[in-house]
């Protein structure tokens, strides 16, 4: 079972990003059908270097490494 309702709360404990950004973030995917993961790539200034291993958190899957 995916727990994709975690990464919200995980990015802010991890402090990658301001709640009142994930807020926006999250009823912005809403509004435009996109998912929040994909807008938080695209419209924000997280290093996805940062924010892989708390993705790989959130949906409990191992974070791949293609180095």
């Amino acid at each position: 079972i995916m727990q994709s309702s975690s990464l919200p709360a995980l990015l802010a404990t991890h402090a990658l990003l301001p709640e009142d950004s994930i807020h926006a973030c999250l009823q912005q995917s809403r509004q435009q059908q996109l998912p929040f993961i994909s807008l938080l790539a695209r419209s924000t200034s997280i290093d996805t270097h940062r924010l892989s291993p708390v993705v790989a958190e959130a949906f409990a899957c191992p974070q791949l490494d293609p180095t």
